[in-house]
Formats: C-alpha cells, structure tokens, sequence
C-alpha cells in the first residue's frame, strides 16, 4: 500500500497541443512518485491537441467539455480527482522535478499550510525570473502576488468553496481564491526558488481577456472581500508615495489603477 499522499495535477487545455507535450514533458521528470495527470480539454478544435490528448488517454484522465474558460476547466477536473494535494499546471508551462515533491514535504510539516507556492522563471517572450516573495495581505490587496501554478491542500480548497465562477469569463479568479483561503485562515508556504517556467505569448489569451476586464474584476473582487481591504486600506494609503515610487519602477503605472479603485470603493 502506497503511504505516499497522492497529488493530482490538474491541466486545463484548449487548442495548445504543441505547448502541452512540453507540460507533460516536464511533468514526466518530477521526482515525486505518486501523482495523477487530469487534463480538461476546454472545447479545442485543432487537430494536433484533439489527437495528442487521444495518446494520453491511457496514461492521463482526459475530460472534455464545452469552451467556458481555465476556471470551470480546473473546476471539473478536481470534481474527477481523488488526491489529497492538488497542483495547478497549466497548458503553456513547464514544471521544475522538484516541485511538487517539496510543495507536498511543506504540507505536511505543517497542517494548518492551505497553498505553496515559489518563484519562476519568465520563458518564451521574457526570461528573466519573477520573485514571488513572503505572503503579504497588504501586496496582494494591489496585485496577485501567487500565480496559480501551486500545490494546494485538498481540504482547504473544500474549506473556501472552490473558484468563484463569476471570474469564470474574466480572469484572475486565482487573485480571488487567495484572498479566501487567507479569511479561512489558512496559511501560504513561500518556496524561494524559480520552480516552473511561465511562458510569456506575444499575445496572451488569458491574459488579454483579464487586462480588458480589470475595470470589473478589482471593483467586484474587493467589494467581496471588502473587510479585508478595509484593514489594509489605512496602512496601504500612508504608504502610497513610497509604493508608488518602487512599483513605478518595478512594472509601471497601471498598477496603480487599483488604488484609484480601492478610493471610489470607499467613497460609493
């Protein structure tokens, strides 16, 4: 009998074969020893992905459903798992062997830990590495400080209930979920070490469905989790000119658009 806790990766997938034999490719080389591969195909009608996915079959749960986005996809796919730990990997990205065995080590350390997560390296249109950096409310108020690509405690995905499918069509319902699982209580593991690569497109779907609907996605995010926000908003406005200063310098002026949000909040 297998004592090892089981990790189920689960991968959403729609029309990017090419990229996702990388996925898998990475995967295959983990050095974690007991994990299961559920990938949910989210409508794709090219013909390599159709057939690749076909090939994996045998080896992988392979689900399909109608196109509704990454977050109904990731949403199915754990309804179809059975892991004590899941990990979010996503089509376009590649895992380092360590991952998941040192996501799950820190688990199990340490009960009350809900998500691990780690730095990355930026492939494809960038290469350098994102730093993550120590759990901070306050960061994560402004900007997603955690990209979805993480090892989280099943139970603790029970205990938030699961992505909000309003995010569904938006984006950035991985921004959301944290906010939730920190209310609940549960506790974010740092791992300071570039873990996976993620791709970075020319022209990133997700990224630019996201971008265009930022104006509706902060607004509702922090209205939702509105008593959180409001115990950072006071700390957050004395720091504004010094926030300002570095995060100008660090990715520019739209991350400021959220502070400008968080005001009308409070205002309206």
């Amino acid at each position: 009998m297998n004592d090892t806790p089981l990790v189920s990766v689960i991968i959403p997938c729609y029309n990017a074969g090419k990229l996702l034999e990388e996925a898998i490719g990475s995967l295959r080389k983990q050095n974690y020893p007991h994990y299961e591969v559920i990938i949910v195909d989210d409508g794709s009608s090219d013909t390599f992905t159709l057939e690749y996915l076909k090939e994996l079959s045998g080896w992988a749960t392979v689900i399909y459903q109608e196109n509704a986005g990454p977050c109904v996809a990731r949403h199915n796919g754990i309804l179809r798992s059975a892991g004590q730990y899941l990990f979010f990997l996503d089509s376009d990205n590649k895992v380092r062997d360590t991952y998941i065995s040192k996501g799950v080590a820190a688990m199990e350390l340490d009960s009350t830990v809900g998500v691990v997560y780690s730095d990355f390296q930026y492939c494809g249109a960038m290469s350098h590495i994102r730093r993550s950096g120590e759990f901070d409310i306050e960061q994560l108020v402004i900007i997603n400080m955690i990209d979805i690509c993480s090892v989280v405690r099943r139970t603790a995905y029970d205990d938030v209930g699961g992505f909000d499918m309003y995010l569904s069509r938006l984006g950035l319902e991985d921004w959301e979920i944290w906010f939730t699982f920190y209310e609940k209580g549960w506790k974010f593991h740092y791992l300071p070490e570039p873990l996976f690569d993620y791709r970075v497109h020319d022209v990133s779907r997700t990224q630019t469905v996201a971008n265009k609907n930022l104006d509706t996605i902060i607004p509702y995010v922090h209205r939702k989790h509105i008593e959180t926000v409001a115990k950072c908003y006071t700390s957050l406005y004395y720091q504004r000119n010094q926030l300002q200063t570095s995060l100008n310098t660090r990715i520019g002026d739209a991350i400021l658009t959220p502070y400008r949000l968080l005001k009308k909040l409070f205002k309206g």
